[in-house]
């Protein structure tokens, strides 16, 4: 009798402990199904600080799949979809797959083992144009768009042909900037055509700006300027204006000598 209570008693444990193991809820396709305590599909054994774990042995990678619909198509590729580590080198992605077109996907792979890439790389396939964005609480923060140009505080709108629009004050202790066209020292050349004073007269009179620089109305209307032309021109004016004065100094030199001769002439008589 004592027996057949211990091995009954055995078999209730073996029962509770095989139960324990199964998913709750419904045994069709539909429903909502469920179970309490960790879960692992494709390992031996859950690690304690694991609540979800997958692993796929054969390929050493493995994909975890949301969505609202079914995709269609098979997912060809040996790289992780979800995952926050990876063996032999494959790389770590989490991907955001619309259900339109599947081979259209955003990847974000941290700190993943990418050939010449390392920390967060950003892919987008050709399929997928639309920028990357970053909100804070509804105002744009940061946008790069497909083909390389960044806003910062600002969409793509006011982008146009610029590689970086910023929308406020930049801050910075040095700026650089790379010049395409030479640096005017060559107005210092013996060959170089210097305006006349009185071209620059003239000019002014007509133009109401300085040579080489932009006017007002063409600032207002095209809301920008060059930085690097602009300080290129400013340059060019400047050594033009210290060669007016050295010819003023040379030509007052000589009205000098010249006024000295007629003074010692006047003396003489």
């Amino acid at each position: 009798m004592k027996k057949n209570c211990i091995l009954a008693i055995a078999a209730l444990s073996i029962s509770t402990i095989s139960l324990a193991q199964q998913w709750g809820g419904p045994t069709t396709q539909t429903g909502t199904i469920f179970r309490e305590g960790t879960v692992g599909i494709g390992v031996a054994a859950v690690p304690v600080s694991v609540d979800f774990m997958v692993n796929n042995a054969t390929r050493k990678a493995s994909k975890f799949v949301l969505g609202n619909s079914l995709l269609t198509g098979t997912y060809q590729n040996t790289e992780s979809v979800f995952q926050l580590y990876n063996q032999n080198s494959v790389k770590s992605t989490i991907n955001l797959l619309s259900a339109i077109n599947a081979t259209s996907n955003l990847s974000l792979s941290i700190d993943a083992n990418l050939t010449g890439n390392t920390g967060i790389a950003l892919v987008a396939t050709s399929g997928n144009q639309k920028p990357f964005t970053i909100s804070m609480y509804g105002t744009t923060a940061l946008t790069i768009t497909s083909t390389g140009q960044v806003g910062i505080g600002t969409g793509t709108s006011p982008l146009g042909t610029m590689r970086l629009a910023v929308e406020g004050t930049i801050g910075a202790r040095e700026v650089k900037v790379t010049l395409s066209k030479p640096w005017p020292d060559y107005v210092f050349e013996d060959n170089y055509k210097l305006m006349s004073l009185q071209q620059v007269a003239n000019y002014l009179k007509v133009e109401r700006h300085l040579p080489y620089l932009l006017s007002a109305k063409v600032v207002e209307t095209e809301g920008s300027q060059s930085l690097g032309e602009t300080q290129q021109n400013m340059l060019r004016s400047l050594e033009e204006l210290y060669l007016h004065v050295i010819n003023l100094k040379a030509e007052n030199e000589q009205l000098k000598q010249e006024m000295q001769v007629f003074k010692n002439i006047l003396l003489k008589k």
